[in-house]
């Protein structure tokens, strides 16, 4: 592999990596786009001991 293709992987990935770090300690708690989502999915498998049925319109989308 050439010098180059590995300077342009790294730079890449220390940026890919940089990024989510950044999103993840800038974005506050519950605000992620899907974390009540996240949140009711891990309660209901939790209270019912099952998978819920996921159908359109069991979380507030615009959240």
């Amino acid at each position: 592999m050439s010098i180059t293709k590995i300077i342009l992987f790294g730079t890449i990935f220390c940026t890919y990596i940089t990024a989510g770090v950044l999103f993840a300690t800038l974005t506050p708690h519950w605000q992620a786009p899907d974390e009540p989502a996240h949140y009711n999915y891990i309660r209901y498998l939790a209270a019912e001991k099952r998978f819920p049925e996921l159908v359109a319109g069991c979380y507030n989308e615009a959240y």
